[in-house]
């Protein structure tokens, strides 16, 4: 790894068997350690590849709070312009990494997004974000009957996606609420008092408590 520019995890198999917070940890990293055979002890080297994941699983982000650090890429042979093995050809691949060395070393591009840009990826990532019942219940009704909401108490939500369930006293499926609406959808628990009455649930991202 230390010596290549593209680690392939080929359909996920390595990353597969470790725990999603090992990964992040790792994808993250901008060092790392490794012992070189025959090595008495290990040594600290700078990461300088990225790690490239296949998949036939199209829905395979889990975690609403780490996708951030991947960028997936939808293949589509109908698209397909050119063949990997016909077009690849050897000064297809040398201007590649002219162009490329040229770039670096005249440090003539950014990794940074505008705002804009940052919008369209966090909505392309959506697409392969893996949602179940209760998640999907919650955005159509966040899309169809919540629109012009900017506070949702737990109550309403409740009779609205699990009638009849206490959230009180199941907090397991409570907290499963409040994770897809804070790490999904961006709205943070708060409160509001109307009525005299102080209710408690989520406010939409941008508004204060009144």
């Amino acid at each position: 790894m230390r010596r290549s520019l593209i680690v392939n995890d080929d359909e996920m198999t390595a990353t597969a068997n470790s725990t999603f917070e090992v990964l992040k940890k790792f994808v993250t990293l901008q060092e790392f350690e490794y012992r070189k055979p025959y090595g008495h002890q290990a040594e600290r080297f700078s990461k300088g590849f990225v790690l490239a994941r296949t998949t036939n699983n199209l829905y395979y982000l889990k975690d609403k709070t780490g996708e951030r650090r991947f960028l997936p890429l939808l293949v589509d042979k109908g698209r397909q312009a050119a063949n990997p093995v016909r077009d690849l050809t050897p000064k297809y691949v040398k201007q590649v990494w002219g162009e490329a060395t040229h770039l670096f070393k005249n440090d003539d591009y950014s990794f940074n997004l505008t705002s804009e840009q940052q919008e369209m990826l966090d909505k392309h990532r959506q697409t392969f974000m893996y949602t179940d019942d209760l998640e999907d219940s919650i955005a159509d009704a966040l899309e169809n009957d919540w629109a012009d909401r900017d506070f949702l108490s737990s109550e309403t939500i409740s009779l609205k996606v699990v009638p009849g369930v206490d959230l009180a006293k199941n907090r397991k499926l409570s907290n499963q609420i409040a994770n897809i609406m804070i790490n999904r959808f961006g709205w943070r628990k708060g409160m509001r008092k109307r009525n005299g009455k102080v209710s408690r649930g989520y406010l939409k991202k941008g508004n204060t408590l009144k």
